[in-house]
């Protein structure tokens, strides 16, 4: 892929965005670095504004990168100025492979027209996460061919008739008010089995017959090779954000608790029960389960579910096992 023009006065001005700018660079130099195959979709050419548009999301990333929540509702802020979208999500999901509903630890969302057209769509998460056929094909490329992101947009291999009679569309989608989306799949050097994903939604496309508009709900064109690359590289350019959150253990909230609640905090968060924590620790069960009281009452919670939480919303940090599943929440 490469630029219309060359763009050195738009490096210089975000020089302490340095470590962003590096990766938009290695964006446009290399479509898919790093996996087995060669690019597995053409990008598109993107024009000198449209670049520098990235460079101001990017920066303004960078300004609140200490807060998960924050960045994350600016990257979908930006992102629904830059596409031409009806709606637009950020996940953190696990146990993402073929065949297997993949666990929602959280999302945000933005863009929705109507609280109802939102709910949908939170029905559709809560239910069946990333089960439409983009969604299902992207998680089998992802997985099987080891790549470290995977952007796809619906026209790259979901053809018009199976979308439209497919169950998951016509149960979910429809009562959204959306129907075109770009998908896009991430996992940093760290990940440890987390997987990050972006997924924007736009309107129906309107379907006439003898000469006249059925759908109110128009648009001028689907998304394309634009709308990929332009997803792909804000992906690829928020890979330190999710390693910095990853890498750091933000116990602001915790640091008024003693070392063994906060011991306790940490195994909960794995995905532990009382009783392995009370084994791990050489504690009794029931010294364990009044450190959780603590926990509970220390963070206004009345359960594991909660306390998780009420964790990623506040310290934007887990590392939980496969085995612990968290409803999708509201920012």
């Amino acid at each position: 892929m490469r630029l219309k023009r060359e763009l050195p006065c738009a490096a210089v001005c975000y020089a302490p965005c340095a470590p962003l700018l590096a990766e938009v660079k290695y964006v446009l130099t290399d479509a898919y670095p790093g996996s087995r195959s060669p690019a597995l979709v053409p990008h598109a050419e993107l024009a000198q504004e449209e670049f520098v548009q990235i460079l101001h999301l990017m920066g303004r990333l960078g300004s609140v990168r200490n807060d998960p929540r924050a960045w994350r509702l600016e990257l979908l802020a930006g992102l629904l100025r830059i596409l031409p979208g009806r709606g637009a999500a950020v996940f953190v999901l696990r146990n993402v492979g073929p065949g297997t509903i993949p666990e929602v630890v959280t999302h945000f969302d933005a863009g929705f027209q109507s609280e109802i057209q939102r709910q949908a769509f939170l029905r559709e998460i809560h239910a069946a996460p990333m089960q439409d056929p983009l969604g299902q094909l992207a998680i089998r490329r992802f997985v099987a061919e080891g790549l470290k992101t995977l952007t796809l947009v619906r026209s790259d291999a979901v053809d018009e008739e199976k979308w439209n009679n497919n169950l998951h569309v016509l149960t979910y989608r429809r009562a959204s008010g959306t129907d075109d989306c770009v998908i896009s799949l991430h996992r940093s050097a760290g990940s440890e089995g987390t997987v990050y994903a972006i997924y924007a939604m736009g309107a129906p496309a309107s379907r006439r017959t003898e000469g006249s508009v059925q759908s109110d709900m128009r648009r001028t064109s689907r998304f394309g090779m634009r709308e990929r690359t332009l997803v792909d590289m804000l992906h690829r350019g928020v890979d330190w954000l999710y390693t910095s959150e990853e890498g750091a253990h933000r116990l602001n909230q915790a640091s008024a608790l003693s070392p063994r609640v906060r011991e306790t905090l940490e195994h909960l968060l794995r995905g532990e029960t009382e009783r392995q924590v009370a084994r791990k620790m050489s504690l009794s069960v029931h010294t364990v389960h009044d450190y959780v009281k603590v926990l509970y009452s220390h963070y206004g919670v009345c359960s594991r579910r909660e306390l998780m939480a009420r964790w990623i919303q506040v310290d934007g940090k887990v590392r939980p096992k496969e085995s612990l599943q968290v409803d999708a929440m509201r920012p």
